[in-house]
């Protein structure tokens, strides 16, 4: 099994580097209008191709046979059928870059991240729907509620001088380099790092929140100079 693993990479690996080397050499002798047939030039590239998988001393064998075979098919000197070679493996080592960065994708930390905070974000976003209905259904009834408390029950309540915020926490993301918070206000649901702020949606205006601290199920965010802790 190991076997046929091993003859299938390395089949592979030959068939894409003939093919680019192929495509190279076509595109230098095109540009350089040198006269030729396909078949040679696909019997250079598949033999250069062969040579170069060799280990340690393929590639140098594979330049001088790939400079005859040029000669051979294009009728040119040697002058020629070294640039030729030359341009078309600097072409070929490219097209490899780019085959390569197009099979690791975009590894930045803050692309990976923000994936990774795409789907919570739209779930987060569905729960502040949900609670948002479930809110204006239960209104009146809390409205009722509130006449009827006494007053140093008001203000002995712990949050109630945070319900003009309405921040509510929906999820962390816990990193060692940019730890991010989802925090809903509102109805509306914002991913912010360490630092950053949200605005507050009452009667000031210019009120907003600053992220400063996250834990794992909790969150310090700073309003008006005053520190609040939000909790899942």
């Amino acid at each position: 099994m190991e076997m046929i693993q091993e003859i299938v990479g390395y089949s592979i690996r030959y068939l894409v580097s003939t093919g680019f080397l192929l495509l190279a050499l076509w595109l230098m002798v095109k540009i350089q209008k040198f006269q030729y047939n396909f078949l040679g030039l696909l019997g250079s590239a598949a033999l250069a191709g062969g040579l170069d998988m060799i280990p340690y001393v393929g590639h140098y064998l594979a330049l001088p046979t790939l400079y005859l075979c040029l000669m051979k098919v294009t009728r040119e000197d040697m002058t020629g059928a070294i640039f030729t070679a030359g341009i078309s493996y600097a072409l070929v080592f490219v097209m490899n870059l780019f085959l390569l960065g197009s099979l690791m994708g975009d590894l930045r930390p803050s692309f990976l991240q923000a994936r990774e905070a795409e789907p919570k974000a739209q779930e987060a976003t569905e729960e502040t729907e949900t609670d948002v209905e479930t809110n204006q259904s239960v209104a009146p009834r809390q409205a009722a509620n509130a006449a009827s408390v006494a007053p140093d029950k008001a203000q002995a309540a712990p949050q109630s001088s945070l319900a003009p915020a309405g921040l509510t926490l929906r999820g962390v993301i816990k990193s060692s380099k940019n730890p991010m918070a989802m925090i809903s206000s509102r109805g509306k649901t914002y991913t912010i790092a360490i630092g950053e702020s949200i605005p507050l949606q009452g009667a000031d205006k210019s009120a907003k929140a600053t992220l400063e601290t996250v834990e794992d199920s909790s969150v310090i965010v700073s309003i008006a100079g005053e520190k609040v802790v939000l909790k899942r």
